[in-house]
């Protein structure tokens, strides 16, 4: 029989997760959160497009073991705690899943009008925010995703020279833009708004 986990239990494996992360709470913080956002693009990469519920259980996995266990690679043994549960995921729906159903082709449904809409009102949004934006961090988010697979090494380098920035400097100043504009839009979304 499983013990039942108190509040007290998953707060202390979340700053024993913290405190394995980083020592500065701050950087632990931000390391937390991009564990959390890759987790999360892994799981709907392979096909669980509501992961968060699956990168909740992998983090507290991690911060209970990390309880009692000393690992040099937290985000990489985090990851593999990841493909197991991404494991369990896949057995636990296989196991759900009618025969019938498993065997016949899964069609898509085509875009609604619904969905017509909801983009608008997210590009709306998307384009609201990016005036929000000064104009030099605007042209810098432009110019980063502007151009095609082919051209983006050679663009990029030539932006790091334009800029006189290192590469890990443009990607950090990228990082935070897109963070703006992440929350930006989110709040834009929530909010209604489109212009």
């Amino acid at each position: 029989m499983q013990a039942i986990e108190t509040p007290d239990d998953a707060r202390a494996a979340f700053e024993c997760l913290l405190k394995a992360l980083n020592n500065d709470r701050s950087r632990a913080g931000e390391i937390y959160e991009s564990l959390r956002q890759r987790l999360t693009t892994f799981f709907r990469m392979n096909g669980f497009p509501e992961a968060y519920d699956l990168v909740d259980e992998v983090l507290d996995r991690a911060g209970r073991r990390l309880q009692n266990t000393r690992v040099e690679n937290v985000t990489a043994y985090t990851a593999g705690i990841g493909r197991l549960v991404l494991l369990e995921a896949k057995r636990k729906r296989a196991r759900e899943t009618p025969l019938d159903e498993a065997s016949e082709p899964q069609q898509r449904p085509g875009p609604d009008a619904g969905d017509s809409a909801k983009l608008d009102h997210a590009l709306g949004c998307l384009d609201r925010c990016l005036a929000n934006l000064s104009e030099s961090d605007r042209n810098v988010v432009l110019r980063y995703y502007r151009y095609a697979k082919g051209e983006k090494v050679a663009a990029r380098e030539d932006m790091t020279t334009s800029l006189e920035m290192t590469g890990g400097a443009l990607r950090v100043k990228l990082h935070r833009i897109r963070r703006r504009l992440e929350v930006c839009v989110t709040d834009c979304l929530r909010e209604g708004c489109s212009g």
